[in-house]
């Protein structure tokens, strides 16, 4: 081994929001210093580029950080209504999360939620440049092997192997983990990578100033969603913070090479929503995101030993509830009041377990569910509240996740 050991209590693999999140949960709610081993040379970056905050995941960020969900508050843009357009009509949902569940329902760019995370974790705590290669899981410990690239100006330089030990792995580094098959036995091994569920997401992000360019009435505090006549093609725009808006277009290719689609292709396949295509026009091609849908089968267990999954690389799913990021938050608070319960850490992953895999399970389900029924063909413009009030009790156990309830 090139690098020198560096004992600390926690490793997580993964500077991404799960990964943060729960670096400052463990700090807060356990005392614990936690340290970062991420592969990428900066912490920042646009994934996903938008964050759509949910009740359960603003009352898991207010339970892990005060101050934090203040900011969010504060810097996020509250969407008061969402609109579903077809052929067939309009359907209108007034958003009333904040009256029923106590929170609001808040649209954030990923960088800007990033931020606002990133800036309460030290930077001695992060290992930048660091891919996690191997774990070698003891009876007390884990060892964490990493290949640590070096930066442009070092390209004569080998990458060198280092290895940190510490009392447990949390794997956060996302929905092509490469640290899942740490928890799954042989014989499951089936599960190690996600699925490409057969479409593609293209995304950006217009500023202000671009927003010019457009005669389109823009939304204002809300989401809209376009669907072409035969349910293959789902658009979106959303309001949010600081004059900025987002937009999205999902469409089914059948493998995962999406490199032929450029930007006038992408124009010619919103052609069924004319302001979604205007968005697109008034895009920069070079800030265009094109990225496969993956999902995760369930997975039969989220710890093995000193290794514990959390986010997507536990429970990936598609944007159709949008979720993803929500129940990642809700992890990090869970698994850091378990370890703060628990007298050892076989008992702390038993209880995280235990209250989230069900839970993360009925969502993966309920998220495919819904993303294959939104790209149906439907026969009236009162389909899309037909489906929505069928969502109400789910809805309902979902969006009411209450940390002060958490029995542990």
């Amino acid at each position: 081994m090139d690098g020198c050991e560096v004992t600390t209590s926690f490793w997580i693999s993964g500077g991404g929001l799960a990964g943060l999140a729960t670096c400052i949960a463990l700090q807060n709610i356990c005392g614990i210093r936690a340290n970062i081993l991420e592969a990428k040379s900066q912490l920042e970056g646009d994934a996903g580029t938008l964050i759509a905050l949910w009740p359960n995941g603003l009352r898991a960020l207010q339970a892990i950080d005060q101050s934090l969900y203040q900011d969010i508050l504060q810097t996020g843009c509250k969407i008061r209504q969402v609109r579903s357009i077809r052929e067939t009509g309009e359907t209108r949902v007034p958003d009333n999360c904040e009256s029923k569940y106590g929170q609001p329902f808040i649209c954030i760019r990923w960088s800007t939620l990033h931020s606002l995370l990133a800036k309460r974790v030290s930077h001695s705590q992060i290992y930048l440049q660091h891919t996690t290669t191997q774990v070698y899981d003891k009876e007390n410990h884990v060892i964490v092997e990493t290949k640590r690239t070096h930066s442009t100006q070092d390209m004569d330089r080998d990458d060198t192997k280092e290895a940190f030990v510490g009392k447990a792995l949390i794997v956060a580094d996302g929905v092509r983990s490469l640290l899942r098959k740490y928890i799954l036995n042989d014989d499951e091994r089936q599960l190690i990578d996600p699925i490409y569920t057969g479409r593609v997401i293209a995304r950006a992000v217009l500023n202000s100033d671009e927003l010019k360019e457009l005669s389109i009435p823009l939304p204002q505090n809300e989401c809209i969603f376009f669907f072409s006549s035969d349910g293959k093609k789902v658009g979106s725009l959303s309001s949010l913070e600081q004059g900025q808006f987002y937009w999205a277009l999902t469409l089914e290719i059948p493998t995962m090479d999406s490199s032929y689609l450029e930007k006038q292709s992408l124009q010619q396949e919103s052609e069924f929503s004319i302001p979604l295509m205007q968005a697109i026009a008034a895009t920069p091609a070079e800030r265009i995101q094109i990225r496969p849908l993956l999902e995760m089968p369930p997975l039969p267990r989220y710890a093995k030993g000193n290794v514990v999954l959390i986010g997507d690389a536990a429970h990936a799913v598609i944007p159709s509830l949008g979720q993803g990021a929500n129940i990642a938050f809700e992890d990090a608070l869970v698994l850091s009041r378990c370890i703060k319960n628990e007298d050892n850490l076989e008992k702390a992953f038993s209880c995280y377990e235990e209250r989230r895999l069900r839970r993360c399970q009925l969502i993966q389900e309920e998220s495919s569910k819904a993303g294959k029924r939104a790209r149906q063909p439907k026969p009236s413009s009162s389909w899309d509240s037909q489906v929505f009030e069928s969502y109400q009790k789910f809805l309902e156990y979902l969006l009411d996740f209450d940390p002060d309830k958490i029995s542990l």
